[in-house]
């Protein structure tokens, strides 16, 4: 039976360096959003407006604009059936591709790569 012995002295582990970057991948905001992003801000923005001229309409004549509301309501439909829509289908359809794509260089790599390590293998 091994027993664990840990020292009180013990060096610090996995500690960054004053001056040393992030360790976590941080988001750069250059990069440009992504196709889902862009229609739904597009859309979203869209609604917002038409729910803030439906509020105005309503404060100034006290009656509902039945036409703003039904706008507003096709926005925010089409912003939800679009996020849903790049959520179920899209996106895992990009990565199912992606994935083809990398099995089909890993295929083209791995012979090679197996040769090598074989080779590696027998001289040891």
């Amino acid at each position: 039976m091994t027993c664990l012995v840990l020292r009180t002295q013990a060096a610090p582990v996995n500690l960054l360096r004053q001056r040393a970057g992030p360790n976590v991948p941080t988001v750069h905001y250059e990069d440009p959003p992504g196709p889902s992003a862009v229609i739904r801000g597009i859309l979203g923005v869209a609604a917002v407006a038409a729910a803030v001229s439906l509020a105005i309409a309503f404060v100034m004549t006290g009656h509902v604009a039945w036409k703003l509301l039904a706008l507003f309501l096709a926005l925010w439909g089409a912003w939800s059936f679009f996020g849903q829509l790049f959520d179920t289908l899209v996106s895992p359809l990009g990565r199912f591709f992606a994935a083809l794509l990398r099995d089909r260089v890993s295929a083209q790599v791995g012979p090679a790569v197996h040769a090598r390590a074989k080779s590696s293998r027998s001289s040891v």
